[in-house]
């Protein structure tokens, strides 16, 4: 999908391994890779990567760097936000509700 408005929009990447049994971070480096490439083909500045290595979403824990992104969002710094795959973004019901609320609250960060 190519964005045809003239003013780059600014996005946030963010990737999320559930189990990195290595420690590596090569999972997120993977997913970063993919979802930088998908800006640059749209002509989006990526402003924001949060990454939440080793850290699942469904067990309710906490996931800093999703946070530090819901943030940047209601401060109004980021209009797009792409993960790799959206069960990267949230795993339960409750987190996908929050995430919608806050997207028809600040208007910005439709996810790709």
């Amino acid at each position: 999908m190519q964005d045809t408005n003239s003013t780059p929009k600014r996005c946030a990447i963010y990737a999320r391994i559930s189990d990195d049994k290595r420690g590596e971070g090569l999972g997120v480096e993977r997913q970063e890779e993919a979802c930088r490439a998908l800006a640059e083909r749209n002509g989006w500045e990526v402003t924001l990567v949060e990454v939440d290595n080793s850290i699942s979403a469904y067990s309710g824990k906490p996931r800093p760097a999703y946070m530090r992104m819901v943030e940047a969002i209601k401060r109004g710094e980021v209009d797009i936000v792409i993960a790799w795959q959206l069960d990267r973004l949230y795993r339960r019901m409750k987190d996908l509700e929050a995430y919608i609320d806050l997207v028809e609250e600040t208007g910005d960060a439709s996810g790709c």
